[in-house]
């Protein structure tokens, strides 16, 4: 619980009201991404999990307004980053993005049983499952696709439909089948790196220990 609260304290020395607030992605950069300010949200949340600590759930709204407000587009997927210097918005879309957002309304959700964070979140879903697994192929990288998962799977606590999970876990299951080398990791063509690896490992134990739902 210090460490967490000291990467904390070190994750706000990256916060200024430049572009209306929100976290720098790296010192010497100009741009505000959904990767340093999601997983930002998701540290606060949990540090008032934690701690009961009200200022941690207020900075975790903060930073929540200001990420939906510069960086979802109307599909309800969220975008890379905005530029401080130039106001300009990377429209990359990256399966993590959407997914450390769609955790954070879920436990925006179970923190303070407002509807309108559960219907946000299977908003986000709703639009994550065309786009990102519509193929039955992954889009990008396999630890970005494990991040999504996380989210995924806390969404399936408050509701019951799997269609989420199926989606994702035909892309897995294409994912071993064209792309699994003879020695079991990922990469037939070129090795997969060390974070690919870790990203599939981490997808194939979240689903290994996915809780059984009951009939009914």
């Amino acid at each position: 619980l210090d460490k967490g609260a000291e990467i904390y304290r070190f994750m706000m020395t990256a916060y200024d009201t430049t572009a209306g607030g929100g976290l720098y992605w790296e010192e010497g950069k100009p741009t505000k991404n959904t990767c340093s300010n999601g997983p930002g949200i998701l540290l606060a949340l949990q540090l008032h999990l934690a701690t009961n600590e009200k200022s941690y759930l207020d900075t975790a709204l903060m930073l929540y307004e200001w990420t939906n407000k510069n960086l979802q587009d109307g599909s309800k997927l969220y975008l890379d980053n905005i530029n401080t210097k130039t106001g300009k918005v990377d429209g990359r879309k990256y399966s993590y993005n959407t997914g450390t957002m769609l955790q954070a309304n879920v436990y925006l959700y179970e923190i303070t049983n407002e509807k309108k964070y559960l219907d946000r979140a299977l908003e986000i879903a709703d639009a994550a499952v065309p786009f990102f697994y519509g193929s039955g192929k992954f889009k990008d990288n396999l630890w970005f696709n494990a991040v999504m998962l996380r989210g995924f799977i806390h969404l399936r606590k408050h509701n019951t439909s799997d269609k989420y999970l199926d989606a994702f876990r035909k892309c897995t299951e294409n994912e071993l089948r064209t792309n699994k080398n003879k020695n079991g990791l990922i990469g037939v063509t070129k090795l997969s790196d060390l974070v690919g690896q870790g990203g599939m490992t981490e997808i194939l134990v979240r689903f290994a220990n996915l809780p059984v739902k009951k009939a009914g």
